[in-house]
């Protein structure tokens, strides 16, 4: 009985020992399935291609306003129509380069239809309403985008006029906000900066809006400061330039807050 016994836990205790050893080789087995399913599934996504970002379409209107931008220069020169004029500006202020007939700029188009004397008419003070005005500012700001033409800006009368315009319509926020806007782009074109900085008291008028309670007009003004320091300092001229802007912006601060001094 006892041997009987005996052979009956040896028989137990192989058939466990198996099984052990058989639940073991499964695990191993699956461990390795996982790890192949995992190396797997990392191949696959390094296989995929790079996110792409869309492309930006191309400009599906280019020339097409070429053949109408003469046309429409041609009306404003002879309109009569107040109205009519603060449209055909206001869309003659928004066409680009890519609008413009083909090899042709503002440039030559300054140049066949004299738009210096044009605008500069336009501007005179008493001259205009102020719409008419806004957008004239507008599309001569369009004319700085033309290296060609800026040239042609310099040497005229038009940078004068636009300083005459800042000491008439300077109370007004839009007009003065453009204004800010166009000098910021004539400062980045030597011919336009000399004549703006040296032949006017821009540089004054400038100083004095970093004191104005109007945000977007501090914005600018400040942004064409640093244009003027940014240019001075590449030429070696900026500590004359820093003296007068701090002169200027004081007398500007005096003038806001009368009281405090």
């Amino acid at each position: 009985m006892k041997l009987d016994r005996e052979k009956e836990l040896a028989l137990l205790k192989g058939q466990f020992s198996s099984n052990d050893k058989e639940n073991r080789r499964n695990g191993e087995t699956k461990n390795n399935d996982d790890d192949d399913d995992a190396t797997s599934a990392d191949d696959a996504s390094s296989a995929l291609p790079p996110t792409k970002l869309p492309k930006i379409p191309p400009y599906s209107q280019k020339r097409l306003w070429g053949p109408d931008v003469s046309n429409m220069i041609k009306m404003s020169l002879g309109c009569d129509s107040h109205d009519l004029l603060v449209e055909l500006l206001g869309t003659l202020g928004n066409i680009t380069s890519l609008d413009m007939p083909k090899g042709k700029g503002w440039a030559n188009l300054m140049t066949d239809y004299n738009l210096c004397n044009f605008v500069s008419k336009l501007l005179v003070p008493g001259m205009s309403q102020n719409d008419v005005v806004l957008e004239t500012v507008i599309l001569i700001g369009q004319f700085c985008h033309d290296s060609e033409s800026q040239m042609l800006i310099a040497s005229s009368s038009l940078i004068r006029a636009l300083h005459e315009l800042w000491q008439d319509k300077g109370d007004d926020s839009e007009i003065l906000l453009q204004l800010l806007h166009l000098f910021y782009k004539m400062l980045h074109w030597p011919d336009c900066r000399e004549e703006l900085l040296y032949s006017t008291e821009a540089m004054a008028d400038i100083s004095e809006c970093v004191s104005k309670r109007h945000k977007p007009t501090r914005f600018l003004a400040e942004k064409c400061l640093d244009l003027i320091l940014e240019v001075s300092e590449r030429s070696g001229g900026g500590g004359l330039w820093k003296t007068s802007m701090r002169s200027e912006a004081q007398n500007g601060y005096r003038r806001l807050h009368p009281l405090r001094n």
